[in-house]
């Protein structure tokens, strides 16, 4: 079969969804409006749904509310449902199918191509139609939503990562540490990103760290981490807090794109 590629101008037309006509101040406001994280997989899950249209012979543009329900049902059974770079800087990949997709990331591609067609101005949206709503709560009803339990980190896979993270640079050094305290202190993701820099407490050689009440445990709570040699999470502490200069606020913060420390906190998300 032969792949389509994204210089085909009819069928890149729904992901560009920044008109032309606008200068580059003008596209930097209205990007700003949603995250960027936001923006990237709505381009991600808008791509697989141009290549699914041009492998059945539609316009992108011109689909139907029925022609979106046989997208999204092919994406929750696998089918078409992997995007696959072949060449990137030619623009070139091909879709394949893979593992049935979780009816959140059908909510997400479904976001992703409602976003595109609000974009172009198509009205009314075929996204919107109740059918689809309905063929969404009968995905979520007949899958698999029982949660996969993945194989616990060990301390033997986790050194391996530590070990291939450049601790020269800010975030390096944050990745470092937030997973060598999580690891030490067995955190959970909700939980590292809340902590501040007022959670710590050092004392003698060791540290004591607070945990803020969360849905899983609705108590303050207090861990001790005592230091250790090659992995020692204190050490890690104090170095990051000397490196980033960070006395006050959230103790793990989000960096842009030109590797600057910002005030926001990195999310649960962002840790994962």
């Amino acid at each position: 079969m032969a792949y389509p590629t994204l210089s085909n101008p009819a069928h890149q037309s729904l992901q560009t969804v920044f008109d032309a006509q606008l200068n580059s101040r003008a596209r930097r406001f209205l990007r700003s409006a949603k995250a960027d994280s936001t923006l990237n997989a709505y381009q991600a899950d808008t791509r697989i749904f141009v290549f699914w249209c041009q492998l059945h012979g539609l316009d992108p543009l011109q689909t139907t509310h029925h022609d979106i329900m046989n997208f999204l049902a092919d994406q929750a059974d696998g089918v078409l449902a992997d995007w696959v770079w072949l060449d990137k800087e030619e623009g070139k990949g091909e879709l394949r199918n893979g593992e049935p997709r979780k009816p959140a990331t059908l909510v997400r591609r479904l976001a992703g191509i409602r976003y595109a067609f609000k974009q172009k101005g198509i009205h009314p949206m075929p996204t919107e139609h109740p059918e689809i709503k309905e063929m969404m709560r009968g995905i979520v009803r007949l899958g698999d939503n029982r949660k996969r339990k993945t194989g616990a980190l060990t301390l033997k896979p986790l050194t391996q990562v530590l070990d291939g993270i450049d601790t020269h640079d800010l975030a390096g050094l944050r990745d470092h540490t937030l997973l060598l305290l999580m690891f030490s202190g067995a955190l959970r993701r909700s939980e590292a990103a809340r902590i501040e820099v007022s959670d710590l407490d050092f004392v003698g050689q060791g540290l004591r760290l607070r945990l803020k009440p969360s849905k899983h445990q609705l108590h303050e709570t207090e861990i001790a981490l005592i230091p250790g040699k090659h992995y020692c999470p204190v050490s890690a502490l104090q170095k990051w807090l000397h490196k980033s200069r960070i006395s006050e606020g959230p103790l793990f913060r989000r960096m842009n794109r030109w590797g600057q420390l910002m005030a926001e906190p990195l999310g649960p998300q962002g840790i994962n």
